[in-house]
């Protein structure tokens, strides 16, 4: 809970520098940042600024304000800064254009919504922390602050409107329809090459971590010499086979029982819902290439892991 805690804090900053680079219109730690990698980021793709704060990526940093959203909600004790950096975490994820992290914010509250409606059977006849006339007072001052601000920033939001449902639909712009054809030609070789292609041992069993892209590189694609096929999911059936891609699905559906257990720890659930978070994004980026996610990822599984092994032995030793 305490790395967590500290994560809140470094979030906080964070999101406050990505507003600022937003009005900014360029990247502030330019200057931190390989001047290769500068080029293949280039703004002559997008109509807008994509902020990414000191991430490489606006999809990493998309996908690090999900996490960040589900620690918040879940380790956060202050109700008045959960609001704060929710907020801000909403905003960051919208200037970033990344629809991954679009779908995977929506889906994980979804998913939260129906344990807490369907399996927890919560219900809104919870007991009153709050004054209801000074409830009604707050909500009353803030819609009156947000009518204004709307008025004061009509022009900005239908700008921001407009951008997110040109990144939604995106696929009549030359940048748009590349990115799409590219995911789409990696998921054709990957499953031509794996099941159609080569060798049943190679079927089974892979190839060995990383050949994926090095295989990507001896394709004709869509975008000259990239290497990866932008979903890890298709690197694991090319690199460890079917066995390792049914691994995988084992491993969600053990996680998924666990989580839907009544008595699973809020603890739990935060890293239940990081590690979902973070399993959704892979289907369009390979994990290997982003340190921060791969943490993440592995942080939240091995949480979740520990803890099952910790209630297995309390349970064993309750029998007893």
């Amino acid at each position: 809970m305490k790395l967590y805690n500290g994560v809140l804090y470094v979030g906080f900053i964070i999101t406050i520098l990505g507003i600022y680079e937003f009005f900014l219109n360029d990247f502030i730690f330019k200057s931190y940042i390989r001047s290769d990698y500068l080029v293949t980021l280039s703004d002559v793709a997008y109509s807008s600024y994509r902020i990414r704060t000191f991430f490489y990526h606006p999809i990493v940093y998309a996908n690090f304000l999900v996490i960040l959203f589900c620690i918040n909600n879940f380790v956060n004790k202050s109700t008045f800064s959960k609001m704060i950096l929710n907020l801000l975490i909403i905003s960051n994820l919208i200037m970033t254009q990344t629809r991954s992290a679009w779908i995977s914010f929506i889906l994980i509250v979804i998913i939260l919504y129906i344990r807490n409606k369907f399996i927890l059977n919560k219900n809104e006849n919870k007991k009153r922390s709050i004054n209801p006339y000074l409830k009604l007072a707050l909500i009353s001052l803030a819609s009156i602050f947000l009518i204004n601000l709307a008025f004061l920033f009509s022009d900005y939001f239908v700008e921001v409107y407009s951008y997110i449902m040109h990144r939604v639909f995106d696929l009549q712009s030359s940048y748009g329809a590349i990115s799409f054809y590219q995911r789409f030609f990696a998921f054709v070789v990957i499953f031509h090459e794996v099941f159609m292609n080569i060798d049943f041992p190679h079927m089974i069993f892979g190839h060995g971590l990383g050949t994926s892209g090095a295989f990507m590189k001896t394709q004709q694609s869509y975008i000259s010499g990239f290497a990866t096929t932008d979903n890890t999911y298709l690197d694991i059936l090319y690199d460890s086979g079917i066995v390792g891609l049914i691994l995988i699905i084992w491993l969600h559906v053990f996680l998924v029982a666990k989580f839907v257990n009544k008595n699973a720890s809020n603890f739990f659930i935060c890293n239940y819902l990081i590690f979902i978070a973070t399993s959704i994004n892979l289907f369009f980026y390979s994990i290997l290439g982003w340190d921060i996610i791969i943490f993440f990822y592995l942080l939240s599984l091995s949480f979740m892991l520990i803890e099952i092994k910790i209630m297995s032995k309390v349970t064993r030793s309750n029998i007893k």
